[in-house]
């Protein structure tokens, strides 16, 4: 991967309302684009920070510093209650590995990875998993 990746102004948009759990049509009508163009964009933002999904996205673009940090979507003053199995659930998401990948890497079924997410998005007050890696990775939930 390389460290030193330049994003373009547009990209950069884009990425910012990824992180805010937009789905691809609703970014091309925020920007007033067609949804091609959205996913050309999403497409060339995973090629140039070496990354396979959007949640993957979100976390290498924080870690880089090339994202402002999400503001958290309730007032809250303390890290939310992630269970041990939770935490590394959303570990493996920022890490790129599907639902089904983490349900075979942890020895657990499919379903169980879901709840686990589900709860998850519900504790963290997010809609996707890539708002809750965002979400964690602001200096408010980071040591």
């Amino acid at each position: 991967m390389n460290k030193d990746v330049a994003l373009s102004p547009r990209e950069l948009e884009v990425l910012v309302l990824v992180a805010r759990g937009f789905v691809s049509q609703r970014i091309a009508r925020r920007l007033g684009i067609g949804i091609k163009s959205v996913c050309t964009h999403v497409e060339h933002i995973r090629k140039k920070l070496g990354v396979h999904t959007r949640a993957q996205a979100i976390s290498v673009a924080l870690k880089r510093n090339l994202l402002p940090s999400t503001p958290t979507t309730t007032a809250t003053t303390s890290e939310p209650k992630l269970t041990l199995r939770e935490k590394e659930v959303l570990t493996l998401a920022g890490h790129g590995l599907t639902a089904r990948r983490t349900a075979e890497h942890l020895g657990i079924s499919l379903f169980t990875v879901r709840c686990h997410r589900e709860h998850i998005r519900a504790k963290l007050g997010v809609f996707t998993i890539a708002q809750a890696i965002a979400k964690m990775q602001t200096p408010l939930f980071t040591d």
